[in-house]
């Protein structure tokens, strides 16, 4: 069968503050995402579907919601998340996902969400878990920094942008950093594990995910930014994708331009 293959779509998420996601302009960013998303489904087909933040019962939620709900249902739950806002905005950004998935469903396509994560990015927080008065978890918060620290130095420099960082041993800074590329290591670890020949993964724009040039997958990374007034879409995928990537409108539909910057092999 050959290496498992990985298609990364990265870009910004929503957050339930309105103004946050104002300032960045997370929904032509969410907009852009589902084109180059649905370009690059369409093309894989049957597929795994991962994502950072998708926890064990998250991810049965977004499934039962493809089984049970039609399109049109979907489709008026999303409206409704993102007129609510505030901490239905994630809902709406998941939603959204959930209703590509279901459309591209109609075309025959049997994708189905995955748990990607274990552990919430609240519990991997230096100021969160320092200030638990449980001796228990505590002790187990310096266990695994330990066991964390050990296993990266181990494996490879704590890095960011894949660039090496001189961070101060012990500084929460250092900390800091181990943590983001462990939350990165466990989910390719997990990819690796639990997902099928072709595999899909939405993460944001802040996972470097380093440890994917050790992972033995066969990967591709498509990152959408923002660079001044258009959005840019870029990154490396094979050539068999181009003719679903050329489809993708050169403008969204508030009129901010799409610029392609994809390189094919």
């Amino acid at each position: 069968m050959g290496k498992k293959k990985l298609f990364i779509v990265s870009s910004f998420h929503f957050s339930p503050d309105r103004s946050i996601n104002e300032k960045y302009n997370v929904g032509e960013a969410l907009e852009a995402r589902l084109n180059v998303s649905e370009a690059i489904l369409s093309t894989i087909g049957n597929c795994t579907y991962f994502s950072d933040g998708l926890y064990g019962e998250f991810a049965l939620a977004l499934n039962y919601s493809l089984d049970n709900l039609s399109l049109e249902k979907i489709k008026e739950k999303n409206i409704k998340a993102l007129r609510d806002g505030n901490k239905m905005f994630p809902m709406y950004d998941s939603g959204r996902c959930v209703e590509l998935v279901k459309k591209l469903g109609y075309d025959g396509l049997d994708i189905r969400f995955k748990e990607t994560e274990q552990m919430s990015p609240e519990e991997f927080a230096p100021e969160t878990l320092k200030n638990l008065s449980n001796t228990k978890h505590y002790k187990n918060r310096k266990e695994l920094v330990k066991e964390i620290i050990q296993e990266l130095e181990e494996k490879a420099p704590v890095v960011r942008n894949g660039i090496p960082l001189e961070i101060k041993r012990g500084s929460k800074a250092y900390l800091n950093a181990v943590i983001d590329n462990y939350r990165d290591y466990l989910i390719i670890k997990t990819i690796i594990e639990t997902g099928s020949q072709n595999n899909f993964l939405f993460i944001g724009l802040d996972h470097n995910l380093h440890y994917l040039e050790f992972s033995r997958l066969e990967w591709y990374r498509v990152d959408i930014k923002q660079v001044g007034e258009p959005f840019h879409i870029s990154g490396i995928l094979p050539i068999n994708f181009k003719p679903n990537i050329e489809r993708i409108p050169s403008l969204l539909q508030s009129g901010r331009p799409v610029i392609k910057e994809i390189t094919y092999q």
